[in-house]
């Protein structure tokens, strides 16, 4: 979904069985695109790609992914290009894995341990934590234990960010401009 001039909305999923987890990121428009009309896509599971390796599973859900240990084809996912050119995988290891993971040299990237923990870029991340990733273009993973993470990394807008609540803007002003086009119900309107 791309909130751009303003869509108000609601998650909340149904489940009548079986375990659910969620992961909901939030990427920032850069200042000239963020009162750009609104738009979603709904992506089918199926339309995800898997890249199923030796100890390792490989969920492709933006951007390119190219795994370099074990080698395997590059795999694009279904959301793709914009001005920061995101990149989020998730990624499960068995337990004696090694993976390595190209990134793309220019992106900010992070790795958020969901579940077990990985020894990433020779730090270990538990369960809950996150790891900030210096620029470069590998990522190396190694799991002692059963793990899942998040890999996720985006081109930088290097733009000021203030947010205040469900608004992300650049300037303080920004934000009381769209705080009173809410209450004044024009947030959704088309911008004229």
């Amino acid at each position: 979904m791309t909130a751009g001039r303003g869509i108000i909305h609601s998650e909340m999923p149904q489940q009548t069985a079986g375990r659910m987890r969620g992961f909901q990121l939030w990427i920032n428009l850069p200042a000239a695109k963020k009162m750009q009309a609104a738009s979603y896509q709904d992506i089918a599971p199926e339309r995800v790609p898997v890249l199923t390796l030796p100890q390792a599973r490989l969920r492709v859900i933006a951007g390119s992914c190219w795994p370099l240990a074990p080698a395997a084809a590059a795999v694009a996912g279904p959301v793709g290009g914009g001005v920061t050119a995101p990149v989020y995988w998730d990624l499960q290891l068995e337990a004696a894995a090694d993976f390595v993971l190209a990134t793309p040299p220019e992106h900010r990237v992070l790795a958020y341990v969901y579940d077990g923990q990985a020894l990433i870029g020779g730090t270990t991340v538990t369960k809950g934590q996150l790891a900030i990733l210096s620029l470069g273009d590998q990522l190396a993973i190694s799991a002692n234990m059963n793990a899942g993470l998040l890999v996720i990394g985006g081109r930088p807008l290097q733009e000021p960010v203030v947010h205040y609540g469900p608004f992300v803007m650049n300037s303080r002003q920004e934000i009381e401009t769209a705080l009173n086009d809410y209450r004044a119900g024009t947030l959704t309107s088309p911008a004229g």
